[in-house]
């Protein structure tokens, strides 16, 4: 079976993931590439089926498990964007709160964007927070590493497709 680059690059990954899930469990300290395999392999889309969890559970877990969803709302948090970044910013909002909408399927239409927006503002205080408390106590180094980490997970996401 001949499988295209990517799909070989994804495979290689998991099998990096399964190794690495493997070790852990036996207690084992994960090195560097484990690490960011076991990170790249974990599922960007952590959805609860709203029909079979309920809908305010499944709107509320949806953007806490989900790591993509998690990384960007706690970033945000951190330093909100500036005028013009806003525009963008509730520009894609739109559109990706259409797709949620979209895929809500049997949930109800106030118990599921409830749940969401909830774990939105909670994710967003704990972001503003930390930035808070990186600027009080961390200093620009502090507040750049952890953009710097953050881009890099997204990176890793985007990349493990």
């Amino acid at each position: 079976m001949q499988l295209p680059p990517r799909e070989k690059d994804k495979l290689r990954i998991a099998m990096a993931a399964e190794v690495a899930r493997k070790r852990l469990a036996r207690g084992v300290k994960l090195n560097h590439p484990e690490a960011i395999a076991l990170l790249a392999a974990s599922p960007t889309l952590a959805h609860l089926d709203p029909a079979a969890h309920g809908s305010f559970a499944a709107g509320f877990t949806h953007p806490v498990f989900g790591l993509d969803h998690f990384l960007a709302m706690v970033a945000l948090g951190l330093r909100p964007p500036l005028a013009a970044g806003a525009a963008v910013l509730d520009a894609l909002a739109l559109f990706h709160g259409h797709a949620h909408g979209a895929e809500m399927g049997g949930a109800t239409a106030l118990a599921y964007p409830g749940g969401f927006a909830l774990a939105t503002a909670l994710l967003h205080g704990a972001g503003v927070l930390a930035g808070w408390a990186m600027a009080r106590f961390g200093g620009a180094f502090v507040a750049r590493a952890s953009g710097a980490l953050v881009a890099g997970a997204g990176a890793v996401l985007v990349l493990a497709g």
